[in-house]
Protein backbone atom coordinates (compact mmCIF):
# COMPACT_ATOMS: atom_id res chain seq x y z
CA UNK A 1 0.00 0.00 0.00
CA UNK A 2 1.46 3.41 -0.95
CA UNK A 3 2.06 5.95 1.42
CA UNK A 4 -0.26 8.21 -0.03
CA UNK A 5 -3.56 6.98 -1.52
CA UNK A 6 -4.63 9.44 -4.38
CA UNK A 7 -8.08 8.90 -5.64
CA UNK A 8 -11.05 11.39 -6.55
CA UNK A 9 -14.50 10.47 -6.37
CA UNK A 10 -16.76 12.83 -8.52
CA UNK A 11 -20.36 13.15 -8.96
CA UNK A 12 -22.00 16.28 -10.81
CA UNK A 13 -24.79 17.01 -12.93
CA UNK A 14 -24.75 19.82 -16.27
CA UNK A 15 -27.93 21.83 -16.21
CA UNK A 16 -26.86 24.74 -18.20
CA UNK A 17 -29.43 27.56 -19.27
CA UNK A 18 -28.32 28.19 -22.57
CA UNK A 19 -27.21 26.06 -25.61
CA UNK A 20 -23.77 24.53 -25.16
CA UNK A 21 -21.20 26.00 -27.52
CA UNK A 22 -19.11 23.19 -28.67
CA UNK A 23 -17.69 24.58 -32.07
CA UNK A 24 -17.82 28.14 -32.41
CA UNK A 25 -19.98 28.54 -35.44
CA UNK A 26 -22.31 31.98 -36.48
CA UNK A 27 -25.09 29.45 -36.12
CA UNK A 28 -24.97 28.42 -32.73
CA UNK A 29 -25.47 31.92 -31.71
CA UNK A 30 -29.01 32.66 -33.58
CA UNK A 31 -31.11 30.72 -30.56
CA UNK A 32 -29.07 32.13 -27.70
CA UNK A 33 -32.53 31.42 -25.42
CA UNK A 34 -32.23 27.33 -26.21
CA UNK A 35 -31.02 25.19 -23.08
CA UNK A 36 -29.06 22.34 -23.53
CA UNK A 37 -30.43 19.18 -21.72
CA UNK A 38 -29.25 18.30 -18.23
CA UNK A 39 -26.73 15.17 -17.84
CA UNK A 40 -25.02 13.48 -15.12
CA UNK A 41 -21.57 12.11 -14.90
CA UNK A 42 -20.38 10.29 -12.03
CA UNK A 43 -16.41 9.03 -11.91
CA UNK A 44 -13.06 8.14 -10.66
CA UNK A 45 -10.26 9.90 -10.91
CA UNK A 46 -6.93 7.13 -9.39
CA UNK A 47 -2.96 9.13 -9.31
CA UNK A 48 -0.26 6.65 -8.96
CA UNK A 49 3.04 7.19 -8.61
CA UNK A 50 5.68 5.25 -10.13
CA UNK A 51 8.99 6.62 -9.75
CA UNK A 52 10.53 9.81 -8.90
CA UNK A 53 10.08 11.11 -12.96
CA UNK A 54 6.82 8.60 -13.95
CA UNK A 55 3.59 8.24 -12.91
CA UNK A 56 0.30 6.81 -13.94
CA UNK A 57 -3.26 7.93 -13.74
CA UNK A 58 -6.57 5.67 -14.17
CA UNK A 59 -9.61 7.25 -15.03
CA UNK A 60 -13.53 6.00 -15.26
CA UNK A 61 -16.59 7.77 -15.46
CA UNK A 62 -20.03 7.08 -16.75
CA UNK A 63 -22.23 9.87 -18.38
CA UNK A 64 -26.01 9.74 -19.09
CA UNK A 65 -28.68 11.97 -20.56
CA UNK A 66 -32.02 10.95 -19.40
CA UNK A 67 -33.89 13.09 -22.51
CA UNK A 68 -36.06 10.36 -24.34
CA UNK A 69 -35.26 9.73 -28.20
CA UNK A 70 -37.80 6.62 -27.84
CA UNK A 71 -39.79 4.45 -25.71
CA UNK A 72 -37.31 3.17 -22.99
CA UNK A 73 -34.41 4.96 -25.10
CA UNK A 74 -32.51 7.76 -23.84
CA UNK A 75 -29.95 10.07 -25.27
CA UNK A 76 -26.69 8.96 -24.06
CA UNK A 77 -25.90 6.24 -21.48
CA UNK A 78 -22.03 5.99 -21.80
CA UNK A 79 -19.03 4.33 -19.63
CA UNK A 80 -15.63 5.15 -20.21
CA UNK A 81 -12.31 3.79 -18.60
CA UNK A 82 -8.98 4.94 -19.44
CA UNK A 83 -5.49 5.88 -18.07
CA UNK A 84 -2.84 8.19 -18.64
CA UNK A 85 1.27 7.69 -18.21
CA UNK A 86 3.98 9.83 -18.11
CA UNK A 87 7.57 9.59 -18.10
CA UNK A 88 10.92 11.57 -18.07
CA UNK A 89 14.05 9.73 -19.12
CA UNK A 90 16.95 12.12 -18.50
CA UNK A 91 16.33 14.21 -22.01
CA UNK A 92 13.75 11.74 -23.25
CA UNK A 93 10.07 12.83 -22.37
CA UNK A 94 7.17 10.39 -22.80
CA UNK A 95 3.53 11.02 -22.58
CA UNK A 96 0.82 8.56 -23.34
CA UNK A 97 -3.21 8.51 -23.36
CA UNK A 98 -5.98 5.87 -24.12
CA UNK A 99 -9.19 5.56 -23.12
CA UNK A 100 -12.43 3.46 -23.84
CA UNK A 101 -16.31 4.39 -24.51
CA UNK A 102 -19.03 1.71 -24.18
CA UNK A 103 -22.49 2.05 -23.55
CA UNK A 104 -25.04 3.52 -26.32
CA UNK A 105 -26.02 6.86 -27.69
CA UNK A 106 -29.30 7.87 -30.05
CA UNK A 107 -30.29 4.21 -29.13
CA UNK A 108 -27.48 2.88 -31.51
CA UNK A 109 -24.55 0.68 -29.82
CA UNK A 110 -21.51 2.86 -28.57
CA UNK A 111 -17.83 1.65 -28.84
CA UNK A 112 -14.74 3.69 -29.75
CA UNK A 113 -11.47 4.83 -28.79
CA UNK A 114 -8.82 7.05 -28.40
CA UNK A 115 -4.98 6.30 -28.31
CA UNK A 116 -2.73 9.08 -27.95
CA UNK A 117 1.77 8.99 -27.92
CA UNK A 118 4.09 11.59 -27.77
CA UNK A 119 7.66 12.14 -27.13
CA UNK A 120 10.04 15.16 -26.80
CA UNK A 121 13.82 15.64 -26.60
CA UNK A 122 16.04 17.96 -25.11
CA UNK A 123 18.69 19.77 -26.03
CA UNK A 124 20.40 22.76 -24.60
CA UNK A 125 18.34 25.37 -25.76
CA UNK A 126 15.62 24.00 -28.27
CA UNK A 127 13.23 20.56 -27.61
CA UNK A 128 12.06 18.55 -30.72
CA UNK A 129 9.07 16.21 -30.48
CA UNK A 130 6.78 13.84 -32.09
CA UNK A 131 3.29 11.93 -31.75
CA UNK A 132 -0.03 10.90 -32.49
CA UNK A 133 -3.52 11.31 -31.66
CA UNK A 134 -6.18 8.48 -32.93
CA UNK A 135 -9.71 8.98 -32.54
CA UNK A 136 -11.46 6.12 -33.54
CA UNK A 137 -14.62 6.96 -36.16
CA UNK A 138 -17.54 4.95 -37.41
CA UNK A 139 -17.80 3.36 -40.83
CA UNK A 140 -20.59 5.20 -42.87
CA UNK A 141 -21.68 2.06 -43.62
CA UNK A 142 -22.66 0.97 -39.87
CA UNK A 143 -23.46 4.38 -38.80
CA UNK A 144 -27.13 3.94 -39.03
CA UNK A 145 -26.98 0.70 -36.14
CA UNK A 146 -23.56 1.80 -34.56
CA UNK A 147 -21.37 4.81 -33.00
CA UNK A 148 -17.85 4.18 -32.94
CA UNK A 149 -16.76 8.21 -32.87
CA UNK A 150 -14.87 9.28 -29.79
CA UNK A 151 -16.18 11.98 -27.94
CA UNK A 152 -13.86 14.20 -26.12
CA UNK A 153 -14.80 14.70 -23.11
CA UNK A 154 -14.37 18.62 -22.37
CA UNK A 155 -11.35 19.14 -23.79
CA UNK A 156 -9.27 21.98 -25.15
CA UNK A 157 -8.99 20.83 -28.72
CA UNK A 158 -7.46 23.91 -29.71
CA UNK A 159 -4.05 22.83 -27.66
CA UNK A 160 -4.11 19.71 -29.13
CA UNK A 161 -5.70 19.92 -33.18
CA UNK A 162 -3.81 22.22 -34.75
CA UNK A 163 -4.65 26.17 -34.10
CA UNK A 164 -7.14 27.14 -36.60
CA UNK A 165 -9.50 25.34 -35.06
CA UNK A 166 -10.93 22.83 -37.77
CA UNK A 167 -11.43 19.92 -35.22
CA UNK A 168 -12.61 22.01 -32.10
CA UNK A 169 -15.91 19.60 -32.30
CA UNK A 170 -14.08 15.87 -33.40
CA UNK A 171 -17.50 13.81 -34.00
CA UNK A 172 -18.90 17.10 -36.10
CA UNK A 173 -15.85 18.55 -37.34
CA UNK A 174 -15.19 14.90 -39.03
CA UNK A 175 -18.57 13.78 -40.41
CA UNK A 176 -18.37 11.26 -37.43
CA UNK A 177 -15.53 9.27 -39.23
CA UNK A 178 -13.10 10.30 -36.29
CA UNK A 179 -9.86 11.53 -36.45
CA UNK A 180 -5.96 10.21 -37.17
CA UNK A 181 -3.80 13.12 -36.18
CA UNK A 182 -0.03 12.90 -36.57
CA UNK A 183 2.30 15.69 -35.77
CA UNK A 184 6.06 17.32 -35.27
CA UNK A 185 6.83 19.80 -32.99
CA UNK A 186 10.15 22.17 -32.57
CA UNK A 187 10.85 25.05 -29.74
CA UNK A 188 13.83 27.18 -29.20
CA UNK A 189 14.54 29.00 -26.23
CA UNK A 190 17.69 31.07 -26.79
CA UNK A 191 19.86 31.36 -23.37
CA UNK A 192 19.23 34.49 -21.03
CA UNK A 193 16.77 35.56 -23.64
CA UNK A 194 13.33 37.02 -23.69
CA UNK A 195 12.35 34.83 -26.86
CA UNK A 196 10.68 31.57 -27.59
CA UNK A 197 9.96 30.06 -30.89
CA UNK A 198 7.81 27.15 -31.19
CA UNK A 199 6.45 25.37 -34.57
CA UNK A 200 3.97 22.66 -34.95
CA UNK A 201 3.27 20.70 -37.93
CA UNK A 202 0.24 18.24 -38.40
CA UNK A 203 -1.06 15.73 -40.83
CA UNK A 204 -4.85 15.04 -40.62
CA UNK A 205 -6.41 12.22 -41.60
CA UNK A 206 -9.87 10.42 -40.90
CA UNK A 207 -9.65 7.44 -38.95
CA UNK A 208 -12.62 6.40 -41.27
CA UNK A 209 -12.76 6.40 -45.09
CA UNK A 210 -15.66 8.43 -46.63
CA UNK A 211 -18.29 7.04 -48.89
CA UNK A 212 -15.85 8.33 -51.49
CA UNK A 213 -12.72 6.58 -50.20
CA UNK A 214 -11.03 9.20 -49.13
CA UNK A 215 -9.56 9.82 -46.04
CA UNK A 216 -6.97 13.16 -45.72
CA UNK A 217 -7.93 16.33 -44.45
CA UNK A 218 -4.66 18.32 -44.86
CA UNK A 219 -1.66 19.21 -43.45
CA UNK A 220 -1.49 22.07 -41.32
CA UNK A 221 1.91 24.31 -40.43
CA UNK A 222 1.34 26.61 -36.94
CA UNK A 223 4.13 29.44 -36.11
CA UNK A 224 4.38 31.00 -32.77
CA UNK A 225 6.95 33.65 -31.82
CA UNK A 226 6.77 35.15 -28.12
CA UNK A 227 8.90 37.79 -26.67
CA UNK A 228 8.59 38.68 -22.75
CA UNK A 229 8.08 42.26 -22.06
CA UNK A 230 8.66 42.15 -18.43
CA UNK A 231 7.75 39.67 -15.73
CA UNK A 232 4.10 38.19 -15.90
CA UNK A 233 3.92 40.07 -19.11
CA UNK A 234 4.49 38.62 -22.89
CA UNK A 235 3.68 39.17 -26.68
CA UNK A 236 2.93 37.14 -29.56
CA UNK A 237 2.93 36.43 -32.65
CA UNK A 238 1.18 33.76 -34.64
CA UNK A 239 0.90 32.43 -38.31
CA UNK A 240 -1.05 29.18 -39.45
CA UNK A 241 -1.54 27.42 -43.01
CA UNK A 242 -3.72 24.48 -44.05
CA UNK A 243 -3.33 23.00 -47.22
CA UNK A 244 -6.70 20.98 -47.79
CA UNK A 245 -6.11 17.39 -49.07
CA UNK A 246 -9.37 15.43 -50.78
CA UNK A 247 -11.54 15.02 -48.03
CA UNK A 248 -11.18 18.77 -46.80
CA UNK A 249 -12.07 19.67 -50.03
CA UNK A 250 -14.94 18.06 -50.50
CA UNK A 251 -16.71 19.29 -47.18
CA UNK A 252 -15.93 23.17 -48.29
CA UNK A 253 -15.84 22.80 -51.99
CA UNK A 254 -12.53 24.27 -52.59
CA UNK A 255 -9.43 23.49 -52.36
CA UNK A 256 -7.17 26.72 -51.49
CA UNK A 257 -4.71 27.28 -48.90
CA UNK A 258 -6.08 28.82 -46.00
CA UNK A 259 -4.38 31.08 -43.26
CA UNK A 260 -4.22 33.03 -40.25
CA UNK A 261 -2.41 35.11 -38.27
CA UNK A 262 -2.65 37.12 -34.74
CA UNK A 263 -0.69 39.54 -32.62
CA UNK A 264 -1.82 39.67 -28.97
CA UNK A 265 -0.45 40.61 -25.43
CA UNK A 266 -0.57 38.36 -22.29
CA UNK A 267 -0.58 39.81 -18.62
CA UNK A 268 -0.69 37.80 -15.49
CA UNK A 269 -1.67 40.24 -12.99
Amino acid sequence: MPETWKLDLFGLRIDESVNYIANATPGMYLSPGQSTPSRSIYGFWKQNTLTEKSKFDLFGYYEIDRTEIAEDTCFLNMFTLGGSYWGNYDKLSIISEAAFHFGDMLGRDLSAYLFSLSGNYSFDEAKLGLGFDLLSGTDPDDFSTSMNTFQPAYGTNHKFYGYMDYFINVATNTGNLGLNDFYLTGNFSPENSKWNFDVKLHHFMSNKNSIADENTFGQELDLTVKYNLIRGTALSWGGSLFLPDDLMSSYFGNSDISYWTYLMITANL
